[in-house]
This record gives structure tokens, sequence and C-alpha cells, in this order.
């Protein structure tokens, strides 16, 4: 079905004019999109050898960059295979053959943070599993990455594999079902639980189309009918949309331009008519769907290969929300401009530890309000106190000015004021029932109890029921009211001054969070994610304590399971999560976990039942072969 908007007719191809450091043309790359916007390119074959660098293309602003990335770069290869990860923030490449295709297979998995621009080797087994390989696919499902097909250049493996994103181990799936036959340069897309396969190129050419669901292992073969694939069709794209798949492309012995529409309802293919410009027929590109619209990019016709860009429009195109990133820039120019610094009436101050730091976030309390209740009813209650304060005060310097120092000093300020600086009396019971009034409203906001001295996050960090300044024991050697010059630098009653037990990262993205729903996690250590992880349990923010629990898991490592390990077990039922999930990192590495000096400063009641439970997966694993049935159950 077509549609019309003013000046188009839909569906239809657009070219688009790109500038910039535009990549070399090239077949066999991979394509990944972050954040709907952002098209990054690697790696490819030019004819005689295969690219390593990395180029991200900018779709608004239809702009290209090389990107010289940092850390452990992949070797050049091509018909490897690629996946975004959005919620971590990172792209995911996986083997793939150098320019000798065949003899230079490979089998290393890395990943590529869109923040930091970092490569770093997730895995790199010597072992067979999975085995070296190209033009496999390579898709994402929870917490786990699924391999399957592909070829050594001979031959055609069907085995699965899996790896574990949070155990950093790969482990063989058992299957069962109607098993495709084995091909490469297939395509594969995931909808709800299953993930769907069509096409690619063996001992014959295939056109055929299967599902695999994760839950029960199992292959399905689904009868189409419509538009003759007989022939088969490989080296083709694919993506899925709405209940639709969309085919463009590939190679069945000519190399084709047509797009091919299968209705996964009615299972009935049909080409699909378009309008605009449509892009000369090709092989061995990459394509990436993109909210309403699919994105391709290089590829060979035989004759040449490309490095145009063209996108599939499946409607007319609506203009995206750009309220988060509104949200995100008002409250980034109000960290750094003075003017709207004046529309904010909340300064949250970091607070990490003993220390009270000159860092915060200017921010607005109707946007607390709306995002974070809890928070909000913090800040109103420590602006009640602080009105106390300045109440007492005001009556203490009036009897100070009239030299009345005995009432000065029954009112129970004159330390805290710092008037009199000769007078050195302990608190008053009035300054001391006003410290506990803050005490109590902000621990009950912080729901939790007083710690003990021991208590807290990763290295020291913040513990469940001191989140917030103020709360618990320390609270008398914490600053509860603000720095000398604050009210001189602001007008009083305009910007509440709160501290918060947090440093200035970790502030800085629960605020962003509350503004645009967005998270940077890829400068954050395990550490900060954790404190970040616990605060915003504290807070009620159940979808922000979510993502760090599951960036937790992906960034696990062995510089860092341990004291993790550690500090979810001391902080109980609300860390229970990470803790399962370090459990299941330090069971899956168990011999180098073992290893560590750290391991020595554990429970021994944790290392014991950590030594029944490798007891346990060993005899399990024994059994099965070493291949596992069901994978691991993510966590809720």
């Amino acid at each position: 079905m077509s549609c019309e908007s003013p000046g188009h007719q839909y569906p239809c191809w657009e070219f688009l004019d790109c500038s910039g450091e535009v990549p070399q043309s090239r077949s066999g790359h991979t394509c990944a999109l972050h954040k709907n916007r952002y098209l990054y390119i690697f790696g490819g074959f030019d004819g005689s050898n295969c690219f390593d660098d990395l180029y991200v293309l900018d779709l608004e602003a239809r702009q290209w960059r090389k990107i010289e990335a940092g850390g452990d770069r992949p070797s050049g290869r091509a018909s490897h295979s690629a996946v975004t990860d959005e919620l971590a923030g990172v792209m995911y490449i996986f083997g793939g053959s150098g320019s000798h295709f065949g003899y230079t297979n490979k089998r290393d998995l890395c990943e590529f943070c869109f923040e930091t621009e970092c490569w770093r080797v997730l895995s790199n087994p010597v072992e067979d599993t999975p085995s070296a390989r190209y033009g496999q696919s390579m898709v994402a499902y929870q917490e786990g990455l699924y391999v399957w097909g592909g070829t050594h250049g001979t031959n055609y493996p069907t085995d699965m594999h899996r790896f574990d994103l949070c155990s950093k181990q790969w482990d063989c799936v058992m299957t069962s079902g109607d098993l495709p036959c084995g091909r490469y340069r297939h395509q594969a897309m995931v909808r709800e639980d299953l993930m769907y396969i069509v096409g690619g190129s063996g001992i014959n050419r295939y056109g055929d189309v299967f599902t695999f669901h994760f839950g029960t292992n199992v292959w399905r073969k689904l009868v189409c009918s419509g538009t003759d694939l007989s022939d088969g069709r490989y080296a083709h794209s694919a993506v899925l949309r709405d209940g639709y798949m969309y085919l463009y492309g590939g190679n069945d012995g000519v190399r084709h331009d047509d797009l091919q529409q299968l209705d996964l309802e009615t299972r009935v293919w049909s080409r699909v008519v378009v309008h605009g410009q449509c892009p000369p027929g090709r092989d061995f590109h990459a394509a990436v769907l993109r909210r309403g619209s699919m994105v391709i990019f290089g590829g060979s016709n035989g004759m040449r290969r490309h490095n145009d860009v063209f996108e599939f429009h499946m409607a007319p195109k609506i203009p995206s929300c750009t309220l988060p990133t509104d949200m995100e820039a008002l409250l980034e120019q109000a960290q750094l401009d003075e003017a709207t610094q004046l529309s904010c009436d909340v300064f949250l101050a970091a607070e990490d530890g003993e220390m009270l730091s000159s860092q915060g976030v200017y921010c607005h309390s109707h946007v607390l309000l709306v995002r974070c209740p809890r928070l909000y009813q913090a800040v109103i209650e420590h602006r009640a106190v602080l009105e106390q304060r300045h109440a007492h005060q005001q009556v203490v310097m009036a009897a100070a000015a009239s030299g009345d120092l005995v009432a000065a000093n029954n009112a129970g300020m004159l330390t805290d004021c710092g008037i009199v600086g000769t007078l050195v009396t302990p608190r008053t019971a009035a300054v001391a029932a006003g410290e506990e009034t803050l005490d109590s409203l902000l621990r009950a906001v912080g729901n939790g109890t007083p710690s003990n001295a021991d208590s807290g996050g990763v290295d020291g960090g913040a513990g469940p029921g001191n989140v917030i300044a103020g709360a618990g024991q320390a609270a008398g050697s914490r600053r509860l009211l603000p720095p000398p010059g604050w009210s001189a630098s602001r007008p009083h009653g305009q910007c509440t001054w709160v501290p918060v037990d947090a440093s200035a990262a970790i502030l800085t993205h629960l605020v962003r969070f509350l503004y645009a729903e967005t998270n940077r996690f890829g400068r954050l250590g395990a550490d900060q994610l954790y404190r970040l992880f616990l605060l915003a349990h504290h807070l009620d923010i159940p979808r922000l304590a979510a993502l760090c629990r599951r960036q937790i898991n992906v960034c696990l490592g062995l510089d860092n399971v341990l004291p993790l390990l550690r500090a979810s077990a001391r902080d109980g039922p609300m860390a229970q999560a990470v803790q399962d999930a370090c459990k299941h990192y330090f069971l899956a590495n168990y011999n180098q976990c073992t290893e560590l000096r750290e391991c020595e400063a554990l429970d021994p009641k944790l290392l014991c039942e950590l030594m029944r439970l490798h007891n346990s997966r060993t005899v399990a694993a024994t059994s099965s072969g070493g291949c596992t049935s069901q994978p691991r159950a993510a966590a809720s």
C-alpha cells in the first residue's frame, strides 16, 4: 500500500548525499545504529584487503567522521557480525575472516563503547567453541549473544552458541525441531522471543525462513507463499518492522535491486512497489532498521564496490520527539550558565563519605516532583529545616546586637553561627532537636536505618541506610548547612542547597536520567554503578535501578567481581540481583576467581556456598556434555 505526502510518494527510496570523511568503497562490512541517529561502519573488503577502520555517520547532519578508536582494535576483517546493545551503549563484533577467506577465520568477540570510543576484547577462546568462521549471524537477546551458521570456507556448521554477557563465557546451546541446513551470509532478526533467519548459501542457495524460540530452543520452518524465492538469496539485507520482514538486494545468480516484503501473519511474500531513486542492485552490503525506515550502505554490484547510503522510507517521516534532548540541554546549560541557574531552585551538593565537595548539580524542583517524589520530599523537608535555622539565627543576631549574650546562648545557635568566637559551649537542646528533626526526615526518605561503621558500598561507599546526606550516625559530622558564601551568592530562598551522599559523577547521572531518561554509563566504573544502583533504589527510581543492574552485569570482570560480591552480600535483599550476578560470574570463572588474593577476604559462609554451587555446576555440566538446553534465566 502506498501513500502520499506533499512532494513525496511512499514507500520510497532516498539517496543520502553525505559529506565529511567518507569511507572507502567496500563490501562485507557491518552496520550498527546507535540512538536511532548514528550509523557505525566497521571493516569490509575492497577486493584485495580487509579494513580495520571505523566510521560513524550522523544521519541527521549527513556527516561522516572517521573514529580513531582506543583500546584493543580488532584486526581487519569482512563477513563478520555486529549487533548494538543500546542499554549498555556498546556494539559487539564477532568473527569474520581476513582477506584469505577460509584461512584467516576469526572467533574473537570485541566490544566498542560509543561514549568512550574504545575497543576491548571480551573473548578469544583457544578452544573450538565457537569455531572460527565468517558469514555467520549474531543477535542479542536479554543478556546473551547468539551466534549461528557461517562457514569455515568449505563446510557450513549448524551449531548454536550463546555468549553470556554476565559470565563472559560461551555455551553450546542444544536445539531441536526443524534445524536449517548449514549456510552463510543469511540474515537474522529478533522479534519478541523469536529469532528469524532468511536465505543464505551453502551447498545450495536458500530462500527459506526459519524461527528459533529462545525460551524452548526449538527451530521451526515457516511455510511461505507468494513471490518465488526458490532460487534462493544470499548476501542480502533484511529488517523486521510491524509484523513485516523487508528483504533488499542479494544474489541468486544475479544481483538484485528489488525489495521483498513478508507478512509474518499470512506468510506471504510480495514485491514492494517503491518510488524515488532506487539503489543499484548489490550484494554483501549492510542495513539497519531506523524507526520507520531501512538504511543501507556499501556493497558490490559485481563490477565495483560502493560507499553510498540509501534510506528506504516505509511511511512518511514523522519528526522525532526532541523533549529528552531539550531537557538534557537545559540541564547542561544550567551547570554552565549563571543566567540559567537563576531558574533553578535546588542545588544538589555532592558529598562523598565524610568529604563535602564544592561540586553539585543545579536543577528544578518541579522536575523532581514529577520524576522522583522521594527526592522532592527530601528537598522540601530540608528547606523547612534550613528556614527554621535561619529564623533561629535571626533571634541570635538580634540578641547579640543588644549585648545579651546569655539570651543568645540560650537560643542555641551561637556556636553554629560563629557570631561570638570566644564563647565555646556544647550545642544546646534546641540545636540537637533541630538536627534530629532533619536526621529523622532524611532517614525516612532514605528508607533505611543507621548504618554500622563498616557498612557501605564498594570500597567504602554509601550503604543502604545513608544514601541521603544527613541520615545515619554520621549526621553530626556532616555539614548540613550551605558552605560559607552560599547565601551571599544566591538570593535567600531562591535556591535550596541540599547535600546528597554521592559523588558529583553519580549525582550528574541521576539528575540527567530524571530530566531526559538518558544514561551514559561508559565512563562509570563498577563501584560508581553500584552506588548509583543503591541510590536509585532508595529514591524509588526502578527504571534507573534496573539499567544500573544490567550494566553492572555486563561490566563484571576479575577486577571488580569480588568487591561487588562483598558489598552486595552486605547490603542484603536490595542488592540480591547484583549478588546473584556476581555469584554467576564467580562460578563461570571459578579457577581464575579463586586465584585472586581478594578471595581470602570473602565471608566464610559465602565462600562455602560458592564451593557447593561450583560442585553442583560441575556435575550438571558433566551430565549435559557441556551444552546447555536452557539459558540462564535473566534476573527480574
